[in-house]
């Protein structure tokens, strides 16, 4: 689609030999010659003018869609009244759970060349972009992010659709506002990159509080739980009714409660011992509502997240000695080990290194606030490289053997990197 170019009257500027003295009248006087001389440059100036008007003029602006060479642009849409136009932005209002709002975005390629696009980038996992134009048969293009580095190509004077749909399902904070940008990224010479927006609020009939139910740092063997408050919202006669199924290795407990004459709801979740050290999957357990009539409403997806750590624990579990040039001071690193249980103690009683540094490496433990057996809930462990050792590149282990046979020795890696 080409732009309309408008059209312009040309004024006739007078020749610039008029009024020349000829070449054959040698008594020009000085002050004709002085009026050509400054007529050259007046008449230089004005006919580059013209020339830039011209050229602006036919470069053009289309009146309907904007001016050229600026890359992919944003067509204006109509605002509603009273309110100021802004291309890039586009507000859903408020949005059911459960819905997937989807707009679309018109742009038109300014540029005189062909535009790749080359990546769509979503601000969060909700958000889902893909973008079409029209083929140069007529057949219709389309492209997603997974496409990238090369989505689509826009022809010059093409027209794309930027089609942005939101899943409310992933999104996690319900009941309050919430913006989303997807950034486009072409190859246009002018402009590279344009950002659009959206807005919207996921109504539910609940807030979630804390939105999730998070257990972290948990000892392997003890476990933990957590809690979380379901709250109506005001007005809302919607109710908690049960649960779903429950994971394997997990308890969920529900209970209604009263708050200023208004229900609401808490969910206790609880981690059963022994558990693997590490982070687990996050799963969701599924609270079950009801209208005022008691008819089924909608699924509340609770999400548990679950980090699992030692009853002992060293931290950091890996240190690095950067040796310097001859002549520096030698590293030393610090860890410690701590006890995660409350009431447990335990000691040190030896230290084993493997590797080929065990015999450059020199490890000393220190008990925090020890007891009278020597028994510390906390340790310092500091490992360093000795004076007269002879340096190189190194890894290994090192491990700490406690005084309970029934507890695994403790074990960390190093490493040592040189400069030289």
């Amino acid at each position: 689609m080409q732009p309309q170019l408008s059209t312009q009257t040309l004024t006739t500027f007078p020749s610039p030999t008029k009024g020349l003295p000829s070449s054959g009248n040698a008594h020009a006087s000085p002050m004709q010659l002085l009026r050509y001389e400054f007529r050259l440059p007046f008449l230089a100036m004005m006919l580059g003018l013209l020339s830039f008007s011209c050229s602006s003029e036919t470069s053009g602006t289309d009146s309907s869609l904007g001016e050229r060479d600026r890359g992919l642009v944003v067509l204006n849409q109509e605002p509603a009244p009273g309110e100021v136009a802004r291309p890039h932005y586009y507000d859903f209002g408020d949005v059911s759970d459960g819905e997937v709002a989807s707009h679309t975005f018109k742009l038109w390629n300014s540029d005189r060349l062909p535009i790749m696009i080359e990546a769509l980038e979503p601000s969060c996992g909700c958000t889902v972009p893909d973008v079409s134009t029209e083929g140069p048969t007529g057949e219709r293009l389309s492209g997603r992010p997974t496409d990238a580095p090369e989505i689509l190509i826009v022809q010059p004077g093409g027209m794309v659709d930027l089609t942005v749909r939101i899943d409310t399902n992933s999104i996690r904070d319900k009941n309050k506002p919430k913006l989303m940008q997807v950034r486009i990224v072409t190859d246009s010479l002018n402009d590279p990159y344009l950002t659009l927006e959206c807005s919207l609020k996921v109504d539910l009939p609940f807030d979630l509080v804390p939105a999730a139910i998070s257990l972290t740092e948990i000892p392997s063997s003890v476990g933990g739980g957590g809690r979380l408050e379901i709250r109506p919202i005001a007005g809302a006669t919607a109710r908690v009714s049960h649960l779903g199924p429950i994971p394997a290795g997990f308890t969920a407990e529900l209970s209604e409660h009263e708050r200023n004459g208004a229900p609401y709801w808490t969910l206790d979740v609880a981690a059963l011992p022994p558990l693997p050290a590490g982070r687990m999957r996050p799963m969701t357990i599924d609270v079950y509502t009801v209208d005022e009539a008691g008819e089924a409403l909608i699924v509340l997806p609770v999400r548990v997240m679950v980090n699992v750590i030692g009853d002992i624990q060293l931290v950091p579990n890996r240190i690095v000695l950067r040796v310097g040039e001859p002549g520096d001071e030698l590293p030393e690193a610090v860890t410690e080990l701590k006890a995660n249980l409350d009431g447990l103690r335990v000691q040190i009683t030896d230290t084993r290194i493997t590797g080929s540094a065990k015999d450059w490496l020199q490890v000393s433990t220190e008990a925090v606030d020890p007891d009278s057996r020597g028994r510390s809930a906390s340790w310092a462990i500091r490992v360093g490289l000795k004076s007269d050792a002879e340096i190189s590149m190194s890894s290994g282990e090192i491990q700490l053997i406690l005084d309970d046979p029934n507890m695994e020795p403790m074990s960390m890696t190093y490493a040592i990197i040189t400069s030289h």
